[in-house]
C-alpha cells in the first residue's frame, strides 16, 4: 500500500532527546493541547491533564528525578496526569459516596486516557516535523513529582513528554518481528518460528554495537533480564504512593 506522511513517521519513530533552541509557538502548543483533548477516551470521562512546565527550576528537579540531564535544555517539557480528581469533586458535591472513585477499574481508565492522549500528541507532534521523547523516569521519585506539581488526591503523574525541533539524529531502533507480537485469536505459546527471538537478539546487538554514539554490547534478552531483575530505589514505593492518593482502597 501506498504510505502517507503520517504513516512514514510512524514508521520510522526514533526518540529525540537534543532540541534546537527553538520555542514552539503559542499557537503550536495550543494545537497539540486540542489534539490530545480530542483523544478517544473512555466513558468520555476525559480522565487525563497535562502540565505544561515553563519554570527552569521545576523543570530543573523534574530532569534530577527522570536522571535526564537533557531535560536541563531546549524543548517544551509536558507532564501527562491521570486525573480522577474533577470527577471526584463532582461527585462529592452531588453528595455522593467517593467509596468506588480510586478502585482498579478507574485507574486503568484514568492510566489509558492519559497514556492515549499523549501518543496522539507524539503523532500529531511528528506530523508537524518534532522531534519527541515519552519519559516514563518521571516515575524515578513518584511523590517528589506529586510535591512538586502541587496534585491533589485522586491524581497520579503518568508519563513525560518532551517536544522540540531536533538537534539530534539518532539510528532507529530496530524492532520485533510481528510473529513474536501479534496473533490471531489467542495468545501464540511458544511463538510460531523458535529461533525468532534468537534472531531478533542478534539484530539487536548489531545495532547497539554499531550506533552512532554510545556503542555497547547488548542483547533483547540482556535488555529483559536486567529489566526484570532491577528497580529504580523509589519506585519501590508507588503502590503506597497510590494509595496514598486515594487509590485502590480495597487492597
Amino acid at each position: 500500500m501506498d504510505l502517507n506522511d503520517t504513516l512514514r513517521h510512524q514508521l520510522h519513530h526514533r526518540s529525540i532527546r537534543q532540541f534546537k533552541p527553538q520555542h514552539l509557538s503559542s499557537a503550536t502548543i495550543r494545537t497539540l493541547l486540542d489534539v490530545a483533548q480530542h483523544t478517544a477516551s473512555s466513558m468520555y470521562l476525559q480522565l487525563f491533564s497535562v502540565i505544561h512546565i515553563i519554570n527552569p527550576e521545576i523543570r530543573a528537579q523534574i530532569a534530577k528525578i527522570s536522571t535526564q540531564a537533557y531535560l536541563n535544555g531546549n524543548g517544551e517539557l509536558f507532564i501527562f496526569i491521570a486525573d480522577l480528581n474533577r470527577v471526584a469533586k463532582l461527585t462529592a458535591a452531588a453528595g455522593q459516596s467517593l467509596d468506588r472513585l480510586g478502585r482498579m477499574d478507574k485507574f486503568l481508565q484514568a492510566s489509558a486516557d492519559a497514556t492515549l492522549a499523549l501518543q496522539n500528541m507524539v503523532v500529531a507532534s511528528e506530523s508537524l516535523g518534532l522531534g519527541t521523547v515519552t519519559l516514563g523516569s518521571i516515575q524515578n521519585d513518584v511523590q517528589a513529582m506529586i510535591e512538586l506539581l502541587h496534585l491533589p488526591k485522586y491524581t497520579f503523574p503518568l508519563l513525560g513528554l518532551a517536544i522540540g525541533f531536533p538537534d539530534d539524529d539518532p539510528d532507529e531502533k530496530p524492532r520485533m518481528p510481528q510473529q513474536l507480537v501479534a496473533f490471531t485469536d489467542h495468545y501464540d505459546e511458544p511463538v510460531p518460528s523458535p529461533t525468532a527471538m534468537t534472531d531478533f537478539d542478534r539484530t539487536v546487538s548489531h545495532y547497539y554495537a554499531t550506533r552512532r554514539g554510545d556503542p555497547r554490547e547488548e542483547s533483547y534478552t540482556d535488555l529483559a533480564i536486567g529489566a526484570a531483575s532491577t528497580t529504580p530505589a523509589k519506585r519501590g514505593d508507588l503502590f503506597k504512593v497510590l494509595k496514598h492518593q486515594g487509590f485502590f482502597p480495597e487492597s
